[in-house]
């Protein structure tokens, strides 16, 4: 459920509060079963939020810990190859 309101306000232009739910879940359950999913969604939000240097190095430790997670081409694409100028 709280997955849900994190995409949620994601999708409705709010990446502060989907990273701050986000984040609160990664503390509470840091080994539950949706892990590989919060932490995608973390990364499309660094991206959103502009945090790029911090979403690459999120995507570099989701690639190494789940190479071959369903959500690795999301992550791969997940952000800009370098910033707009």
């Amino acid at each position: 459920r709280r997955l849900r309101e994190a995409h949620g306000a994601l999708q409705s232009g709010d990446p502060g509060k989907a990273l701050a739910l986000l984040d609160e879940q990664s503390t509470a359950y840091a080994k539950g079963e949706l892990r590989e999913e919060r932490a995608a969604a973390r990364i499309l939000t660094l991206c959103k939020l502009g945090r790029l240097h911090e979403a690459r190095i999120a995507t570099a430790r989701f690639l190494q810990e789940s190479p071959h997670s369903p959500l690795a081409d999301r992550v791969r694409s997940g952000c800009p190859a370098r910033p707009s100028p």
